[in-house]
């Protein structure tokens, strides 16, 4: 510092200050101040030296103070941020190069030192107002006044205007149904297994009758027609079951036609039956 390095100097006074808060070192951290320019600065910590000497009972300390914030206070540069009255609306924020000026320190003139300071305001739903103020080496002071703050421009109506339909939701492919149906042949085989087995039937009571029948000479021709119905009967339910169990499949909307044999007392026949 006595070699007119301050940029070097400061900066070791103020660790030296944060590491033991010393009222000798405050005082030549002011005094560095000072030769730097930064006569508001100085002036602040000049003032809490001046204060800690007093409690300290430390009068020389206390007139080394009060001496040079003699010399600087007329050097001051001041800045006051004020309102606009039509600007002072509800939860208004206002800063000086980042600290909040609260309402009660608007419009009161505060020292600065030399270079450019930002004052900002901002409120809810308003628009962001700052503005760049330069102090230069001399004395001078300066009143900002905040306006009111313009109001932020609404969201786009969404009023005519059709939102993006959200895309539809893939459809799984439906798997094809398969059916197996009964088809025509095994209605037929099964019909005429039924046709033997009647007559079978038939021939085998018409053979014991004529063969208890000592009057009737041909029992014979019964027997064999019974046997030969008997196995005709007996292959047409095989038949029947084969073409059952080896149904081929297909899709269930296929068109199908089917044939049903029915028998009543009084005769029988099939019934035709199906879609399309």
């Amino acid at each position: 510092m006595e070699e007119g390095k301050y940029s070097e100097a400061c900066p070791k006074f103020a660790e030296s200050y944060r590491l033991d808060a010393a009222t000798g070192t405050l005082l030549n951290l002011a005094s560095c101040h000072e030769g730097e320019r930064k006569l508001a600065t100085a002036w602040l910590e000049f003032t809490e030296a001046a204060a800690a000497a007093e409690r300290d009972h430390r009068d020389d300390r206390v007139k080394f103070a009060e001496e040079h914030l003699t010399a600087i206070e007329p050097r001051l540069s001041r800045v006051a941020v004020a309102v606009a009255p039509a600007g002072d609306i509800a939860d208004l924020k206002v800063q000086l190069d980042g600290v909040v000026v609260l309402a009660a320190a608007r419009g009161v003139l505060a020292p600065v030192d030399p270079g450019d300071h930002v004052v900002e305001a901002q409120a809810p739903g308003r628009k962001r107002w700052t503005q760049t103020v330069h102090i230069g080496e001399e004395a001078q002071n300066i009143t900002v006044t905040v306006p009111l703050l313009d109001a932020e421009a609404p969201a786009p109506s969404a009023v005519g205007v059709q939102p993006a339909s959200p895309a539809a939701p893939s459809t799984p492919p439906i798997p094809e149904r398969r059916e197996r149906p009964v088809p025509t042949s095994v209605y037929v085989a099964g019909g005429a297994a039924i046709v033997f087995t009647i007559g079978a039937g038939v021939t085998g009571f018409e053979y014991m009758n004529h063969r208890t029948d000592p009057k009737t000479k041909t029992p014979q021709s019964w027997g064999v027609a019974n046997l030969a119905l008997i196995g005709a009967a007996i292959a047409g339910g095989g038949a029947t079951v084969y073409l059952y169990w080896t149904r081929p499949s297909r899709s269930a909307g296929m068109a199908s036609i089917a044939l049903t044999p029915w028998v009543v007392s009084s005769g029988g026949g099939l019934s035709v039956g199906g879609s399309l």
